[in-house]
């Protein structure tokens, strides 16, 4: 009875512990998230009024702009650290408990 009691225990404690690990991996992913639009969504307002400013006027200069703040957007997206969590991130994809979180953690994998 004792070692049934203790193996049941055992098996409690491995659940719980494995659903802390899930949340702990679906907040890392949309701290991740949010660290991301905070980081990419200044650079991607910026380029598309840069790119509609070099459509509407035509001016060689404006198309400069839109070529620098295209740049900022890749150089943001080749952060070789932001790459290995978000890999971290895509590998334990499986454990991130909201379908809707893990799906923006593989989108932002393909983007990167």
């Amino acid at each position: 009875m004792p070692t049934r009691l203790a193996l049941a225990w055992f098996v409690l404690l491995l659940a719980s512990s494995s659903a802390q690990s899930s949340d702990e991996i679906t907040m890392k992913a949309k701290e991740f998230i949010s660290a991301h639009e905070k980081k990419l969504r200044p650079l991607e307002i910026a380029a598309n009024l840069a790119w509609w400013n070099a459509n509407i006027s035509g001016k060689e200069e404006d198309f400069q702009k839109k070529e620098e703040a295209q740049n900022r957007i890749d150089a943001a997206l080749a952060d070789a650290k932001a790459f290995a969590q978000l890999k971290e991130l895509r590998d334990k994809k499986k454990d991130i408990d909201d379908p809707q979180v893990a799906r923006q953690i593989e989108l932002l994998y393909r983007a990167y």
